[in-house]
This record gives C-alpha cells, structure tokens and sequence, in this order.
C-alpha cells in the first residue's frame, strides 16, 4: 500500500532517495522536497488512518543567501486493525468497514454504521466460522474449530444450514 503512494509520487517528479527497512514494518524515507513528504504523509493519513506527528528542525544554514534549512521528521503510525477486524472497547463491538482519518465500523449490538474515534486501548477480537444448526427458539451454530454447538446471542436474519462468521466476547457468541 505505501509502495504504491510513492509510486504515484515518484510520477510527479518527488523522488525517495533512500528507504530503509527497521524491524517489524517500520521504514525510514528519504525524499528530495520536504513539501513532498508532508505531502505523502498527510495522503498516507487520511487513507489508511492512524497517528501522525510532523516535526522540522534547522539543520544547517544557507550561506550564499543566509536562509536557516529546515530538516523535516513525520511520524506516521497506521491503525493496529484492518477492514474486516471484530474490535471492543468500552463494551462495544465494532466491525472494521473502512479506513481513513476516522475508521468507520458497525456496532455489533445496535447494528449502526458510523465513524468513531478508536480510544487508545482497544482488543482485536478473534474470528470463527460455523454453520446455523438451528433457528428456534434460539440460534444454534456448529462451530468446526471447536467441534461444538454454541448459542449466538444476537438476532441476525439467518437460515439452516447457512455459514456464519462469530466472535466471543465476554463469554458470547456475537454474529459478525
């Protein structure tokens, strides 16, 4: 995703001169302008999201023309979550729908779909996949993975035999 953004820029005529590769997923980019890297940081932000710091510091002077140079640092950080993630906090269930400056997701519990600002703790719930069992007079799902039946504790519109995603939170079983 972010080799494709510099891509689109090095089209432009915005060049990297260096990236380097840190640990985990991390990289450091070098670019010719520091309007472009403002530029592809504030892109990569209102994409994907995320946390995002600018800093600029004098690095060195201009002695023909006695201007300060400015070094420019951004920070960027995505969300820890991607499209399609189960995540909970303050004892909401939100599915991950769509990436920006705001995620936007839908509430689990209340079947709403809106942006929301992500607190700084939150848990990326796990998935499971089973088929509906049965139907009345309460949802029962066969689970593969734990060779089981388990009840599902929201009411979805589902048939017999129709395959459905379910995460466990608190002790429940939540159609996804």
């Amino acid at each position: 995703n972010v080799k494709k953004e510099i891509d689109s820029m090095t089209k432009k005529g915005n060049f990297v001169n260096k990236l380097v590769e840190l640990k985990g997923k991390n990289m450091d980019f070098y670019f010719t302008s520091h309007k472009a890297l403002k530029s592809f940081a504030t892109r990569l932000h209102n994409k994907y999201g995320g946390t995002i710091k600018m800093s600029s510091s004098i690095f060195s002077k201009d002695f023909l023309t006695s201007k300060d140079l400015f070094r420019v640092s951004v920070y960027y950080e995505p969300w820890k979550f991607n499209i399609g993630d189960v995540i909970a906090f303050d004892d909401k269930l939100i599915k991950i729908t769509g990436l920006g400056k705001l995620p936007v997701g839908l509430n689990l519990m209340t079947a709403k779909q809106g942006k929301f600002d992500p607190p700084k703790t939150y848990e990326i719930l796990e998935k499971t996949q089973g088929v509906v069992i049965k139907i009345y007079p309460h949802i029962e799902v066969y689970t593969s993975k734990s060779f089981e039946s388990i009840t599902m504790h929201n009411k979805p519109d589902v048939q017999t035999n129709q395959k459905v995603k379910l995460v466990k939170y608190k002790g429940k079983n939540i159609h996804q």
